[in-house]
């Protein structure tokens, strides 16, 4: 039996076939690949789905190194707060409120959080709406009963809005940024509204932080009024340890 070169060279030349076998083998590391990320991708949604909810019911979900955090937009209710009540206020959406006024401004809306021993600080942050006919009117905000800060609305005439912190109180910063003034963002049509992004952050002394707010509005919420939304609180106590605060139960 004789070899053929001219045979034996064609063979060697010829690709039939080889691009299926690459195929197979490319498909097969390919799947593997995804295989192999299933897992981390599907982690990964059951995370994002979890801090959605937790955005929306006002649940605890668990931050690493920093206890657990609470986050609220009030599309489900105000579980565990006093003194107010979730609105679906037109143009703006479900808040905490609408918050009218109290005597020398003083908390009428509270909620308390027990916070993680272990935690040096928490910080509270909030979305706080100033609604309609407000003029030279005051959402005064507390911490452990005492204030420590004011958003001054003046919707009359263009008159702006000011953040106005309180001086010296031991254990809590507090810093604010007007995001909106004097202009139409829900409520009454005929009047301007305000919206003031608040930061606190609050040294953890007691574990517990205790959070209220109140204002000097002095017509029906119909006329004027300040509501809360996006309100977040970090450094929970986690329930597994004993923790019997209402944030973590809702």
């Amino acid at each position: 039996m004789f070899l053929n070169i001219k045979n034996f060279k064609k063979f060697l030349a010829d690709t039939d076939g080889a691009v299926t076998v690459e195929y197979v083998v490319l498909t097969a590391a390919a799947l593997g690949v995804a295989l192999a990320s299933s897992d981390v991708v599907f982690a990964g949604l059951r995370t994002l789905s979890g801090n959605v909810d937790s955005e929306l019911s006002g649940t605890a979900t668990s931050t690493e190194f920093q206890g657990l955090t609470y986050s609220d937009g009030f599309d489900n209710g105000a579980t565990g707060w006093v003194g107010a009540s979730s609105t679906d206020i037109y143009g703006i959406g479900n808040v905490l409120g609408p918050i009218g006024g109290s005597p020398g401004g003083g908390a009428t809306v509270t909620q308390n959080f027990d916070l993680d021993p272990n935690v040096k600080q928490a910080t509270v942050t909030f979305d706080l709406y100033g609604m309609d006919s407000l003029d030279n009117e005051e959402g005064v905000i507390y911490i452990g009963g005492k204030e420590v800060g004011k958003v001054v609305a003046n919707h009359n005439f263009g008159g702006g809005t000011t953040f106005i912190p309180a001086d010296g109180v031991p254990g809590v910063s507090i810093s604010a940024n007007v995001i909106a003034s004097d202009v139409d963002l829900g409520g009454a049509d005929k009047w301007t509204d305000s919206l003031t992004q608040v930061s606190i952050t609050v040294d953890n002394t007691d574990d517990l932080l205790s959070f209220g707010f109140g204002s000097t509005a002095n017509q029906n919420v119909d006329d004027e009024s300040f509501s809360i939304d996006n309100f977040k609180v970090t450094g929970l106590a986690d329930p597994a340890a004993g923790y019997t605060g209402l944030a973590a139960t809702q």
